[in-house]
């Protein structure tokens, strides 16, 4: 979770919450189709970069999808990557939800809704 933040927080500043996931539930979409992990898993250096590069694009890929109203790219994966980050026992004061005690649980979509705040005026983007 730590990776994530620090990878959205070098794609730009905490942006605002778009229209699109003004709702709660599409959110936790967000967040669970995005699941997985984000930090490679091997000591080859090339094979770190292919990784994170597939992650990457995969994120790419489904925030273009559920987020409709961002055109940037780079800030919709920073946006993807704070909810997913806080959502799953990331620092939940950067990103306005609740923390989690146990950072590798996958949560269902009806779950993951109340990590994300009610309303996004709440959340400090």
């Amino acid at each position: 979770m730590v990776t994530a933040h620090i990878f959205a927080q070098e794609l730009g500043p905490v942006p605002k919450l778009p229209a699109s996931l003004q709702e709660v539930g599409r959110r936790a979409q967000l967040v669970d189709e995005m699941d997985g992990s984000f930090v490679p898993n091997s000591d080859e250096l090339m094979v770190v970069f292919v990784q994170l590069a597939r992650r990457l694009r995969a994120i790419a890929e489904i925030s273009e999808r559920i987020i409709t109203d961002m055109p940037d790219g780079l800030m919709r994966i920073n946006i993807a990557l704070r909810l997913w980050a806080g959502c799953n026992g990331g620092p939940g004061r950067f990103f306005g939800v609740k923390v989690y005690s146990s950072s590798r649980c996958r949560f269902l979509t009806a779950s993951r809704r109340s990590c994300m705040p009610s309303s996004p005026e709440t959340a400090p983007w």
